[in-house]
């Protein structure tokens, strides 16, 4: 298993069992926040007056106004972007792939005073679908016919977090994620029946093994599949970040090519970093503040982003602190996207992606195949994973610009027919945004917006193992790295 930051989980994430926790208040608001909120700070570099309240760093416009957008954690999604299910006319949706990363989660490693509730306390009021949800989480029949029952809660459920653990707002962004596609694919292209599932078959759903994506998923098909019973439609189980399946694809997980390039990869990326400049003055300054000992990159944006997403105050208590906290969590940021950039030419990382997921892709372009052959296939499915898992799939289809998948991100993959039913496409569309022209199989070959599908087809069962390992099949490109 290759395990990226977003995979360190700590061992209560896998076998978490269910206990019933009472709703008491979180533990967000301190005296010490209602101390320094109205405190003013300059605007130089946040264009901010005034100490952020709660409700400030819960909304996506206040992310925007200051520049920290970029902290891509606006907890309830806004549909910018809503490409999904835009065809041109008498062309029809007829099957839909979506990979999702799970929602908000807390941060990896322990942080001194930070409490984050696992519950639902302070959002319950946001929505009638969020109070139906909470409503039918805490029935018994939820527990029914269910996988992951034996070790996971199906929802965030305890008054104050662990380690890695999906929180309210996590479980809120999916809710609204599946929402918004069921309007899309349910109430306008009829994939499912309005009134709920009907076939098991029609619906296929796996989630790695993992509280944040197992629940994301939970949140994800409430949302989406209306008169939702999750004893119905049972969530499998998945041991790979990158969902590859023996039994749907006949590969082999255990590929030794991929260990190897992910073994270099992470030797390039280590020296990397040693030299950024930039990384190395975010480290020094935001040590000074957390004084956790954290010298993982990925740990201290964890750290700075927990504070400052939901709404708990730093560990600083001036208002020149606030602003040097906020203005050093953008530098983290950026860190990131940098050195994610720069995997965009680390030849060992990309072809480690693109081996990892590779058993992924042919079981999406095998089952939209059979789907072109009229064949009783799932209409839907959905894959709950991970950052990486959502990079790879950037990579293997050329769309990846380094830059780390926000919480919630939803990578869809559309099958569309044509006018007379003679012909299929696909449509690539990631977080609400189109990106069907940017696919490396699709560029120059649209046809009214539209890629062809056997353009997908040819790319995984040929052209991916051939053009980037100079083999003939995955099996052999597995065998030994080669660069």
């Amino acid at each position: 298993m290759y395990l990226s930051h977003d995979q360190h989980a700590n061992k209560s994430d896998q076998t978490l069992p269910y206990k019933a926790h009472s709703l008491g208040r979180s533990h967000y608001q301190s005296k010490t926040e209602q101390s320094v909120k109205n405190v003013a700070v300059s605007n130089t570099i946040t264009n901010f007056e005034v100490i952020p309240s709660r409700s400030d760093l819960t909304n996506n416009s206040y992310f925007i106004k200051t520049g920290l957008n970029k902290a891509y954690f606006w907890l309830e999604r806004k549909h910018d972007s809503q490409y999904e299910g835009v065809v041109p006319t008498d062309y029809k949706v007829v099957s839909v792939h979506v990979l999702i990363r799970h929602g908000d989660r807390t941060p990896m490693i322990p942080v001194n005073n930070l409490n984050i509730s696992c519950n639902f306390d302070d959002i319950v009021n946001r929505s009638i679908l969020l109070q139906r949800y909470l409503e039918y989480m805490k029935s018994y029949a939820v527990w029914k016919n269910n996988p992951f029952s034996a070790i996971l809660s199906p929802f965030p459920n305890s008054a104050v977090c662990s380690l890695s653990q999906l929180t309210g707002q996590g479980a809120m962004q999916h809710l609204n994620n599946g929402d918004f596609l069921r309007n899309v694919y349910i109430k306008r292209w009829k994939l499912l029946e309005d009134d709920g599932l009907r076939q098991k078959s029609e619906v296929h759903v796996r989630s790695t093994v993992y509280s944040r994506t197992y629940q994301s998923a939970v949140a994800f098909l409430f949302g989406f599949i209306p008169n939702f019973k999750l004893e119905a439609l049972p969530i499998k189980p998945q041991a790979g970040i990158y969902f590859c399946s023996t039994y749907h694809t006949g590969f082999n997980c255990a590929c030794a090519a991929a260990s190897q390039y992910h073994s270099m990869a992470e030797k390039a990326r280590s020296t990397i970093s040693k030299n950024d400049k930039l990384w190395l003055s975010v480290k020094r300054d935001l040590l000074k503040m957390v004084k956790n000992g954290q010298q993982w990159l990925n740990g201290l944006f964890d750290i700075s982003t927990a504070h400052i997403c939901h709404g708990i105050v730093p560990p600083c208590f001036t208002p020149g602190c606030m602003k040097e906290y906020i203005n050093m969590t953008s530098r983290v940021i950026k860190v990131k996207d940098r050195l994610g950039h720069e995997n965009i030419y680390n030849e060992a990382y990309q072809k480690f992606q693109r081996l990892a997921i590779h058993p992924l892709i042919f079981e999406i372009a095998l089952r939209m195949f059979n789907q072109t052959r009229s064949l009783n296939v799932p209409k839907f499915v959905l894959y709950s994973g991970h950052d990486l898992t959502v990079t790879a799939l950037s990579v293997a289809l050329g769309v990846n610009n380094g830059e780390w998948p926000k919480y919630a991100t939803r990578f869809v993959l559309e099958l569309i027919q044509s006018k007379n039913g003679s012909k299929f496409y696909i449509r690539a569309i990631f977080n609400g945004k189109d990106i069907t022209s940017k696919v490396l199989f699709c560029q120059g070959k649209l046809e009214e917006g539209l890629c062809p599908a056997n353009e997908f087809f040819m790319f995984v069962l040929k052209e991916h193992i051939r053009k980037y390992f100079d083999d003939s099949s995955y099996f052999k490109a597995c065998l030994k790295a080669n660069i």
